[in-house]
This record gives C-alpha cells, sequence and structure tokens, in this order.
C-alpha cells in the first residue's frame, strides 16, 4: 500500500482491509507485577473493539468478539458510516486476545481464507506481536505494521527518551534511573523545581504503570508498593511534571518508501496520567504548528530507519515556552488513531471524543441515552452534521460489561465552541441521571 491516507479517503473500493482490536499487547512483553488485575475492567477494554467501525469500509472485515447490537449499526449506517462483514468467533473467553480466539476457532479461520482466497486482504492490527504474523500468514493475508521485534523494541518509553537524545530534541527534565535509590535520588532533586513528579515504567497503556508523586509520604507508599512486587534492578523514567501544558498526538503513517504521512494533530484530554479524550483539529497557532510538524517528520524518519512501519501514534507536550516533541512513542494504533478519519467523513467540523464511566441500570442504558439525546436536541444531526453521536454499543450493554460501562461519545460542531457547549450540555445530563 503506497498511501494510507489515500486509501482511506477512497470510501468506495481499493484495498480490503481485515481489522483487529487485538488492545493490551504490552501484556505479552513483560510480566506486570505492578498491575492489580480487574477482570471487569479488561473485559469492558476488550469491548472497545467497536471502536473499528469509524475506520472500516464496506469492503472490509472486522474481526469482533461479538456481532454489535442490531439497532446500533442499523442507527450507525444511518449516520452515514459503512458496516463490513463481521467475523466473530464462536468461543467467549476474556483473558485471551482477539487474535488468539480467531487463531483456535476453524469456522472463522475458514471464512477469512476463503475471502483471501478470492481477494487481495491486508490485516491492519492494533498492534502486532507473533500471533498476528501467524494469523496473517496462516490466511494468507499481508499485514500492516512494523515486525514483533521492532514494534516491542520501539513501544518502550525508554526506547523513545533515548531517541530524543539521539536526534537532540528538547526533552523533560529528569532521566532514566536503575532501581529504587536512583528513583529516590533523582526524585528529590527534581521536588526542588517541580510540584509533582511522574515516575514511569518502560510499558504501560492508559496511564498505567505511571505514578505521579506529590511529596515523601506518596515517594515512599509507591516505592513500598514497588519494592514488595520485586524489580529491583528494573529501568525506571522519573521526570518532572508540568502542569501548565497542552498535551498532544500526532498520528502519523510510515510508507514502505520512506514517506512520512500526517494523519491528525488532535489536543489530548487528561485526567492527570490517564486519558480521556481528544480535541481536534488542535488550536496551535501556525508558526508553531508548522515548527512541530518539522519535528514529526524528523522522528518518522528517524523510526523508518530504525525498522518501524504503518501506525505511529506520537505524544508530545507544549508550554508558553516550551515544546517537548516527544514524550511517549506508540508504535501501534492508539485510541486516538480510530478517529483520525472524521475530517474525512465530516468536512469542515470540529470534533471531541470523550469517554465517561457510567453505572448501568434499567434507566441508564445505550437505548435511554439516545433516546433522551433526542429529546433535547442534542443527539447528531444529519442534515446540519452537529451533535453527538455514541461510537460504541457493547460498552454500556449490561449483558456484556456488567454493571460498570463506558459511553463513548464524539461532539461534531461547526465552531470550535459548539464542541464545549455539548459537552457542557451532555455532562450536565450524565448527572442528573446519577441523582
Amino acid at each position: 500500500m503506497l498511501s494510507f491516507l489515500e486509501e482511506m479517503q477512497n470510501r468506495e473500493k481499493g484495498q480490503i482491509f481485515c481489522w483487529l482490536f487485538n488492545i493490551g499487547i504490552e501484556k505479552e512483553w513483560y510480566t506486570d507485577r505492578f498491575r492489580v488485575k480487574n477482570p471487569e475492567e479488561d473485559r469492558v477494554v476488550n469491548h472497545m473493539e467497536e471502536i473499528l467501525l469509524l475506520l472500516s469500509r464496506k469492503q472490509d472485515i472486522l474481526l469482533l468478539r461479538r456481532e454489535p447490537d442490531a439497532r446500533f449499526l442499523k442507527e450507525w449506517q444511518e449516520l452515514g458510516f459503512a458496516v463490513p462483514e463481521i467475523i466473530c468467533p464462536d468461543k467467549e473467553d476474556e483473558t485471551k486476545t482477539i487474535t488468539q480466539l480467531i487463531l483456535e476457532d476453524g469456522k472463522a479461520l475458514k471464512s477469512l481464507k476463503g475471502r483471501a482466497y478470492r481477494e487481495n486482504i491486508c490485516l491492519i492490527p492494533y498492534g502486532v506481536t507473533d500471533s498476528e504474523v501467524e494469523l496473517a500468514k496462516l490466511c494468507c493475508m499481508e499485514m500492516i505494521g512494523s515486525t514483533p521485534v521492532v514494534t516491542k523494541r520501539t513501544n518502550s518509553k525508554l526506547y523513545a527518551k533515548q531517541l530524543v537524545e539521539r536526534l537532540s530534541l528538547a526533552s523533560p527534565v529528569g532521566k532514566i534511573c536503575v532501581g529504587f535509590d536512583e528513583i529516590q535520588k533523582e526524585w528529590y532533586c527534581l521536588h526542588k523545581r517541580f510540584g509533582r513528579i511522574v515516575l514511569k515504567r518502560p510499558y504501560g497503556a492508559s496511564g498505567q504503570g505511571l505514578y505521579l508523586i506529590e511529596n515523601e509520604t506518596q515517594l515512599d507508599r509507591v516505592l513500598h508498593v514497588l519494592k514488595r512486587s520485586g524489580g529491583e534492578n528494573e529501568k525506571w523514567i522519573v521526570e518532572g511534571w508540568y502542569e501548565d501544558k497542552t498535551d498532544l498526538n500526532t498520528q502519523i503513517y510510515i510508507c514502505d518508501d520512506g514517506r512520512i504521512e500526517m494523519l491528525s494533530i488532535k489536543e489530548q484530554i487528561l485526567e492527570d496520567t490517564v486519558y480521556k479524550g481528544s480535541a481536534f483539529p488542535a488550536d496551535l497557532p501556525g508558526d508553531r504548528v508548522n515548527q512541530y510538524a518539522g519535528y514529526m517528520k524528523a522522528v518518522g524518519n528517524k523510526l523508518y530507519r530504525e525498522g518501524v512501519r504503518g501506525i505511529v501514534g506520537i505524544d508530545s507536550i507544549m508550554t508558553d515556552r516550551e515544546m517537548f516533541p516527544v514524550i511517549e512513542i506508540n508504535v501501534r494504533f492508539t485510541l486516538s488513531t480510530y478517529l483520525s478519519m472524521m475530517p474525512v467523513q465530516f468536512l469542515n467540523r470540529y470534533f471531541c471524543s470523550m469517554y465517561y464511566r457510567v453505572t448501568l441500570s434499567d434507566d441508564w442504558s445505550y437505548t435511554v441515552l439516545t433516546e433522551k439525546l433526542k429529546r433535547v436536541g442534542l443527539a447528531f444531526d444529519k442534515d446540519r452534521k452537529e451533535g453527538i453521536f455514541c461510537y460504541n454499543h457493547a460498552c454500556i450493554d449490561r449483558n456484556i460489561v456488567g454493571k460498570t460501562g463506558r459511553l463513548f461519545v464524539i461532539f461534531v460542531a461547526k465552531q470550535r465552541e459548539g464542541l464545549w457547549n455539548l459537552r457542557f450540555e451532555l455532562e450536565k445530563l450524565l448527572k442528573e441521571a446519577k441523582e
């Protein structure tokens, strides 16, 4: 594939993609001693897979854990999105990745092989491990992405920190520490300048493996937990936490011939270290956008030379005086990636995605929410191309995720200010539902 942008803009024909949401691949890169297992949370994360519908086209294939709700798919088509062929494994097992489930399902494999025999199909996973390579090979599909070895190496936060140094780019104050004594020493040094210090382990997504430490009591508590978990000689990143900043995420596509395609620049909405949503296009002065784009191209060129291919997400920070182009590199898809083609779907609009934790009941469900949005005039209007729509049903289905779910919504407006008005009105409804 020569150009991801051109391929995605051509919605009616072209290369057939097989989309796969194998989120959680970081678990295959280390023995996670520092994370308390939460089966309910893992179930919700697994069923975020319906986000694939934002990118898929009619000719494509979706590999999902279960068939989406029929009403949700009908409403999705009414919004102007395509619903492709959906293949699901017969077995449900939340402890396994979707890739593993497909590999163990003879019927699903037969369906994939049948289409691959007739058509040229390209597998696009969330991230690449040996399992996705096996699936592509078994079903005679090509695959977009880096090799498993390159993916693991370049997804490390240690790699990102070292890459910044090799490119002589500005980086947050801090360093890589080995062992708890070095962590403690660096924390005291940085705390003279910063109110909070962030401690990062090499791998982790959505805030996992990140510890914000404000005082000595918190430092002692975190170090106590980490010492009990082992890992005395592990490497950690210790950096100052910049309070007054703009968090950015840039999605690039690294082509096989070395071209770097800029897919989007979004402003990240964070709750301390946890991703909550994105606003885009990012509201940045033109001169800073040009400077930032130049940094992204330089980083992309370096990644290409080190074997990276396909989708890459780069997190950055801007303050009034400083720009840190690379905070983290994700050589895989992120939740933000799947939103990147919204400006192609709806021209000349501003967008904001958010997710909210919600308690599910008969009085609070997908149906109740969508009907309420329609009654109060907040639901997405196909003619005006403005309003709110939910892009995931499974995560607010009690039969799938239990009592606690996540509401994933997108706000669409003609003006940037309209996004915040829509968000305010929705959050008011959510607050009323709790009372």
